[in-house]
């Protein structure tokens, strides 16, 4: 199997983004006044306003010579690229306020309306202030692609934990069929005083952990044991991915968004920043199918599943994928490995006053309209990443698990 190298085959790509709106009918107002009436209407226009967005994309890749007829023969291409897209939009009412310019103590221009794309309006602002972005850990970037490894099995059936745990688990079968009989009997012969012994806060909660990690096992056993029996033709090529995502958000109200000699506007800022990432493993079955199904060639996963409370570290770092990841693969041969990451940012600026410092005068209104937004996304794509070697720290905690938790913790300090 042949894999493409992109060696010197790069290439640059820059593309200008402007795409407007339908437009919006709006009013625009002009004034001719004294002293005593400054706010006299001379005339009243109706024009169209059109919401613009406009930005750049930048693109680093490679080209692949005669790609069609590489991909026809089987040659897998697996190059990186990176791209950076910058996008402003300026909302269709971008500055809701009226004004009047003042010459001494005479009114000698008026003008009320909105702005558009690249206009100012009575001094104001062609560019707005942002908040920052926040920042967010990288550490899922090597959780994906650890996870992507560790999913590279076929194992259905995990045949080794079962044979390891078979004696825990007819004695725990063994153990609830006798507790059923003899609350069938104390029903039978209304022996209500031990009956109740059945309902305690301690009893419930052993019957909660016996449900979740004796009795729930063994239904996910049961199917991957009629998965491995089931005769069904698999694939000779398997792609294994994993997905990864993580936001942050941050506010801030009544913030100076732009200001001059002649006044400023204020409004409420709001920005975020997530990371996306993908990876994928894509491998090639080269034999031992059935011993792969029956997960006979996981001993090092099957060790580790057996270590008293590792589900419990598990929940806190990704201790058994890193595991799985390192593993062997025996039977299964690697074809190609990536990974995507995606990094978006975005804030946005929203109008909730205007004032005046020097020779304008505003009258505010609408002031609901009004957002300038700014998106940045930055994406590249990496072919064979490394393999991480240390566990991250990735919680994956809920109501559920918080109660297994609490009622660990509470038999380990009675023992």
């Amino acid at each position: 199997m042949t894999v493409f190298n992109p060696a010197l085959y790069s290439r640059h790509r820059t593309m200008d983004i402007l795409n407007s709106s339908t437009p919006t009918t709006d009013v625009k107002t002009y004034y001719s006044g004294t002293i005593s009436d400054p706010w006299k209407i001379t005339s009243v226009v109706t024009d169209n306003y059109n919401a613009q967005e406009y930005g750049q994309r930048e693109m680093d890749d490679v080209v692949t010579p005669q790609w069609n007829k590489k991909r026809a023969s089987g040659v897998i291409v697996n190059s990186p690229y990176e791209s950076t897209t910058l996008l402003y939009n300026v909302g269709v009412r971008s500055i809701a306020r009226e004004c009047i310019n003042r010459n001494g103590t005479s009114p000698n221009y008026y003008y009320s309306g909105f702005t558009e794309f690249g206009t100012a309006l009575c001094g104001g602002p062609s560019n707005w202030a942002y908040l920052a972005a926040p920042s967010v850990s990288d550490s899922i970037i090597s959780e994906a692609i650890t996870e992507a490894w560790s999913k590279v099995s076929l194992n259905e059936a995990d045949i080794l934990l079962q044979v390891a745990e078979s004696q825990k688990t007819i004695y725990g079968l063994v153990s609830i069929f006798r507790r059923l009989l003899k609350i069938a009997r104390n029903v039978s012969r209304l022996r209500l005083a031990e009956l109740r012994k059945e309902i305690t806060p301690k009893e419930l909660a052993n019957r909660w952990m016996e449900a979740r990690y004796a009795l729930r096992p063994l239904m996910y056993d049961a199917h991957g044991l009629i998965s491995a029996t089931t005769d069904y033709k698999r694939s000779t090529r398997n792609t294994f991915r994993s997905y990864k995502y993580i936001v942050a958000e941050d506010t801030s109200t009544n913030q100076l968004l732009w200001s001059s000699s002649a006044g400023g506007i204020r409004g409420n800022m709001y920005a975020s920043r997530t990371l996306e990432v993908r990876a994928g493993v894509l491998t090639l079955l080269t034999g031992l199918q059935n011993m792969l199904v029956w997960g006979v060639t996981e001993p090092i996963e099957t060790l580790y599943e057996l270590l008293p409370y590792s589900f419990v570290l598990d929940w806190f770092f990704n201790v058994g994928k890193l595991i799985a990841s390192w593993s062997p693969n025996v039977g299964l041969k690697k074809l190609a490995s990536w990974s995507v990451v995606t990094e978006t940012t975005f804030q946005q600026s929203t109008i909730t006053s205007a004032y005046n410092t020097g020779s304008y005068n505003y009258r505010n209104y609408r002031n609901e309209s009004g957002t300038y937004t700014k998106t940045s996304v930055f994406q590249y794509r990496t072919p064979e990443p490394s393999l991480p070697v240390l566990p991250v720290y990735s919680l994956h905690l809920n109501k559920a698990k918080l109660l297994d938790l609490g009622i660990m913790i509470r038999n380990l300090i009675n023992r």
